[in-house]
């Protein structure tokens, strides 16, 4: 019995050296990992490693649909007036995955998250910009679904149906409270200005009405 009571007290002893020679080995400024979680912080960081990655494209920009999913917009395959985008997924697990891909007509001038159906399921718009002296703009758009998965919204020819004689580029594409805007000078001079209006409906812009106006 005795010879029992000593050989458990030696294992305990072993098992505490072993214990106690862990943690000192451990460094105390190394954060903790907890799993389930993310650090929207983190995810979206503008880090010296990711500002090098980000540099050697040719468009690049993060958008945030919540503190779990992000966005990454890249430019790439250039010359300007011809060229790639792609749309990368990073999610609660951090990890990459490009969702969408294709090829673009001109450089990529602004990207942004909008919810113009009003679904809470936000639209990526990327806006693409001709190289050329008219630098007109078209529209690629992408709907996000509550599972991070992307759908290809469709731009049909009537996003570009009031492009008369008189169009001279230098397109300014935002969105407003009344919806998707679409803005451009009718002179050199920027004295007047063709502003557009667009709607969101059943995953296809929607021509609504178009106006001139002398103030923006």
């Amino acid at each position: 019995m005795d010879g029992d009571k000593a050989l458990l007290r030696n294992i305990f002893l072993l098992a505490f050296a072993c214990l106690l020679l862990v943690s000192c080995n451990q460094n105390p400024n190394q954060p903790s990992t907890i799993v389930g979680t993310v650090d929207s912080t983190a995810i979206a960081a503008d880090t010296s490693t990711q500002v090098n990655l980000e540099n050697s494209y040719e468009y690049a920009k993060s958008l945030s649909v919540h503190e779990h999913l992000v966005f990454d917009i890249r430019a790439f395959g250039g010359p300007a007036s011809k060229g790639e985008y792609a749309i990368i997924r990073r999610a609660a697990d951090n990890k990459p995955d490009t969702v969408a891909h294709g090829t673009r007509q001109g450089i990529i001038a602004d990207a942004f998250l909008a919810d113009l159906n009003s679904n809470k399921e936000p639209e990526i718009y990327l806006i693409v910009q001709s190289a050329d002296s008219l630098k007109s703009e078209d529209l690629i758009a992408y709907e996000v679904s509550t599972d991070g998965s992307l759908t290809r919204i469709n731009v049909p020819a009537d996003f570009r149906k009031d492009r008369t004689h008189d169009y001279a580029g230098r397109d300014s594409i935002y969105v407003d409270e009344k919806g998707l805007i679409r803005c451009y000078p009718l002179d050199k001079k920027n004295t007047a200005w063709m502003k557009v209006h667009y709607k969101l409906i059943k995953n296809e812009i929607v021509y609504l009405t178009s106006e001139g106006v002398k103030n923006l």
